[in-house]
């Protein structure tokens, strides 16, 4: 996903023209997967188990990975520090922590965690949805700059999210994966932790010089845009990937 970031960011020209926009692209698809993908699997009709463990592996390697991937990705970039200390501190506090806690928990009352998941799941999503919109009204004259933000802007988060949904679809498929995990892998692919990218860039937008907020309003929009393109994509699983009632049973 950062890789696509890359290559898209540099072909519509934010790279050169907006690097803040830039670094928020990478900042989101480096981030782990989130809720979002396990709710999307659930009623895609997906293999939610899969789904919730690739969130919790990437989640784990997440300490690691986004800060690396931010500073291998955005090296070179003038006047672009990536303060990989406080992203390390953030993603501890936030993600990792309470991912302990919760593997804890459903060791111990695992019929309790296994009920509770789709409420909680929902729970997040609209914590998630809370965030965003309250992000966007605090930024409301940001968004008034549509040559920051304008239709190539949206376009670009829109076509990041969808073939990152594609690309771990066509992989899957290529390695001989069912359509049952290919579901769950597609999607998981493709939408991220946008409240761990909003919540990051809040912290090092000052130290980085972002005061117009851009990797902020980046991973705020994909986390919106996501859910459009998440939606379409059960739709096209449907054909695309047709799944037997029977791989679905142990799920219902």
């Amino acid at each position: 996903m950062p890789f696509l970031a890359m290559c898209v960011g540099r072909l519509f020209g934010f790279y050169e023209q907006y690097p803040f926009i830039f670094v928020g692209m990478i900042l989101i698809t480096a981030t782990p997967g989130g809720v979002t993908s396990n709710l999307m699997t659930y009623y895609a009709k997906g293999d939610l188990a899969l789904s919730i463990s690739l969130t919790s592996f990437s989640t784990v390697m997440s300490i690691v990975f986004t800060p690396l991937l931010l500073a291998f990705y955005c090296a070179g970039m003038p006047e672009i520090a990536i303060p990989v200390k406080l992203v390390v501190q953030t993603i501890l506090v936030l993600v990792i922590i309470p991912l302990v806690v919760g593997m804890a928990i459903r060791g111990k009352w695992q019929t309790f965690a296994e009920k509770a998941t789709p409420f909680l799941s929902a729970l997040g999503i609209i914590a998630l949805l809370v965030l965003i919109v309250a992000g966007v009204l605090s930024n409301l004259d940001a968004f008034a700059d549509t040559d920051r933000q304008g239709v190539k802007f949206y376009t670009t988060i829109f076509l990041l999210t969808m073939l990152g949904m594609l690309f771990g679809l066509g992989f899957s498929k290529l390695v001989g994966i069912n359509n049952y995990q290919t579901r769950a892998i597609s999607l998981e692919t493709g939408l991220r932790n946008s409240a761990l990218a909003m919540t990051i860039a809040l912290l090092i937008q000052d130290s980085m010089g972002d005061f117009y907020s851009s990797m902020f309003i980046t991973s705020g929009m994909f986390g919106l845009i996501m859910y459009l393109a998440g939606i379409i994509s059960i739709f096209i699983y449907k054909p695309l990937l047709p799944v037997a009632t029977g791989e679905t049973v142990h799920q219902e």
